[in-house]
C-alpha cells in the first residue's frame, strides 16, 4: 500500500512538472543559462535559453506557457493608480422614524367594532374611520353623556349671566365662575367620544390591529398602529473595530437581492449619526450607524432587511488589485508579476483597506508592473511544481 502511495505521489508530481514545464525567456541571455537534465532537442529550437535543474530551484522565477495560462484562465493587467472607496460589510434594517408612527386610540370606553379598512398592510388616509366604540352597550351607560349634559348646563348658565353682567346686574366673580364652569365642562366632553369614532391621525400603512373585535376597551386603549413610509431611518450594525474610523464613512449601498444595488445617497439619504460612545457600545460587538432616507417613491419599506456596505470617502491615487490577484501563504500575502510571456515571479505585498472586490496595496507594487489579476492559484501550483523530490526523474 505504501509503495502504491509513493508511486501515486510521484506520478502526480510528474504530471504537475509536465503541466508547468519551465520555459522562461530572458531579456539578457548572458545572465541566464540553465541546462535541464532531460533536454529535448525541440526545446532548443523554441527557446533562447535552457534550464539547469539546480539553478532553477534557486531562482524565484516561475514558468507557465501561454497555452497553459489561457487554458487555466490566467489574466494579467498593468498596475496603475486609481480611485478607491473603502467599504465595511454590515447588515442593515429599515426603521420608521418616531415622528411618522401614530397610534389610533379609543376615544371612549366601550365595545370596539372595526371597519372594513382596518386591516394590517392596508393604506389609509388621515381621518379615515377605522373603528367605532359603542359606550351604551356596557353596564353603566356612556360616561360622555354626563359630560355632555354638564356642558349644556354650563353653556345655558353662561348665556343667562352674560347680559346681566353687561348691565352690571351680577358681579364679576359670579360671571367668572360661570365661565370657568363652562370651560371645565367643555374640556370634559369629547365630540369624538360622543361619536365613538376612532380615526387615523396620519396617512400611512396599518402595521397592526391592537385590540380584538368585540372586546371592551377603556378610553385611550391602543386600537391600531399606523406608519408612513415617507421618511425612514436605515440602521447598519458595524463591527466595533471600525469605531475610530466611522466618521469617514458617509454613504451606504444596499443589496436588493436581485443582483442590483441601491445607494442611499441616490435617494437623498444622509447619515445622521452613530452610537459611538463607550456607554452605547460596551454591551455590544456592533455600533449602529443611522441614515435618514426620504422614501417618496416607495423604494424602501419599514421593517425590511438588507445586506449592505458602508462606504467611505473616495481616495484618488491608490494602487488596488482584485482579491483574485492575492495568494495567501502562512499568513502573508503575495502577487505574481509577469516578466515575459512565460516567466513570472512572486512578490510580497502589504495590504490596506478593501472595498469588497479590490484590496489596497500599501507596499510591494509600483505603477507599470504587470501582475496576474486572475488565476493566482494556477501560478501557485506552478510554483509548487518546482519542488521535485531529489533524484526524481521526469521520464514516465
Amino acid at each position: 500500500m505504501k509503495k502504491f502511495n509513493i508511486r501515486l505521489a510521484s506520478y502526480s508530481i510528474g504530471i504537475l512538472a509536465l503541466l508547468f514545464a519551465p520555459s522562461c525567456k530572458s531579456e539578457a541571455e548572458d545572465e541566464h543559462h540553465h541546462h535541464h537534465g532531460h533536454e529535448h532537442p525541440s526545446h532548443a529550437a523554441h527557446h533562447d535559453h535552457d534550464h539547469d535543474s539546480d539553478a532553477e530551484e534557486e531562482s524565484d522565477e516561475i514558468t507557465l506557457s501561454p497555452e497553459m495560462a489561457d487554458r487555466f484562465g490566467v489574466v494579467c493587467d498593468t498596475v496603475s493608480l486609481g480611485d478607491f472607496v473603502e467599504v465595511i460589510h454590515a447588515p442593515a434594517r429599515v426603521l420608521a422614524t418616531g415622528a411618522e408612527v401614530a397610534t389610533v386610540a379609543a376615544p371612549t370606553s366601550g365595545i370596539v367594532s372595526y371597519s372594513r379598512s382596518a386591516l394590517p398592510g392596508r393604506e389609509v388616509s388621515r381621518g379615515t374611520s377605522l373603528a367605532s366604540i359603542r359606550s351604551g352597550a356596557v353596564t353603566g351607560g356612556n360616561p360622555n353623556l354626563a359630560a355632555k349634559a354638564a356642558l349644556d348646563a354650563a353653556s345655558r348658565e353662561l348665556e343667562r349671566l352674560k347680559p346681566l353682567y353687561e348691565e352690571r346686574l351680577v358681579t364679576a366673580s359670579e360671571y367668572n365662575a360661570a365661565v370657568a364652569a363652562y370651560e371645565s365642562a367643555r374640556a370634559a366632553y369629547s365630540s369624538a367620544a360622543a361619536s365613538g369614532a376612532a380615526t387615523a391621525p396620519i396617512s400611512g400603512v396599518i402595521l397592526s390591529i391592537d385590540a380584538t373585535e368585540g372586546s371592551f376597551v377603556e378610553v385611550g386603549t391602543p386600537l391600531a398602529t399606523i406608519a408612513t413610509d415617507r421618511n425612514l431611518t436605515v440602521r447598519l450594525d458595524v463591527p466595533r473595530s471600525f469605531g475610530r474610523r466611522l466618521a469617514d464613512f458617509t454613504d451606504a449601498r444596499l443589496d436588493l437581492g436581485d443582483g442590483s444595488s441601491m445607494l442611499l445617497s441616490s435617494l437623498g439619504g444622509k447619515r445622521v449619526g452613530a452610537a459611538t460612545s463607550p456607554a452605547a457600545t460596551s454591551a455590544s460587538a456592533y455600533i449602529p450607524v443611522f441614515f435618514s432616507v426620504p422614501n417618496t417613491d416607495g423604494a424602501l419599506s419599514s421593517g425590511a432587511g438588507f445586506d449592505a456596505w458602508l462606504l467611505g470617502a473616495n481616495r484618488p491615487g491608490v494602487i488596488a488589485v482584485p482579491v483574485t490577484a492575492l495568494s495567501e501563504q502562512m499568513g502573508e500575502y503575495f502577487v505574481y508579476e509577469r516578466l515575459d510571456d512565460e516567466c513570472y515571479r512572486k512578490l510580497p505585498v502589504r495590504l490596506g483597506s478593501s472595498d469588497g472586490a479590490r484590496v489596497e496595496i500599501l507596499e510591494g507594487l509600483q505603477t507599470g508592473q504587470v501582475i496576474v489579476f486572475k488565476g493566482a492559484t494556477t501560478l501557485r501550483l506552478s510554483e509548487n511544481a518546482k519542488a521535485i523530490p531529489e533524484g526524481h526523474s521526469h521520464n514516465h
